[in-house]
């Protein structure tokens, strides 16, 4: 049986494998690891984006995004 980390979010529970990385290019925010271009959280949120229905990436963003600012 593979190791799991348990995903949450408000409609329903996925589970990833334990050596799955979320990848980034998004080198504005606070977790994203310069080095490798990966994020360093354990899970992301992925929210939908206001207004937009474009049946393309545009439509969802990460909405555990934070500014380094």
């Amino acid at each position: 049986m593979q190791k799991c980390i348990k995903l949450l979010d408000e409609r329903n529970v996925n589970f990833i494998e334990k050596n799955q990385k979320i990848n980034c290019t998004v080198g504005s925010c606070i977790y994203q690891d310069k080095n490798s271009k990966s994020c360093t959280l354990q899970a992301i949120n992925v929210v939908p984006t206001p207004n937009v229905k474009s049946s393309q990436t545009d439509e969802s963003m990460c909405g555990s995004y934070k500014c380094e600012g």
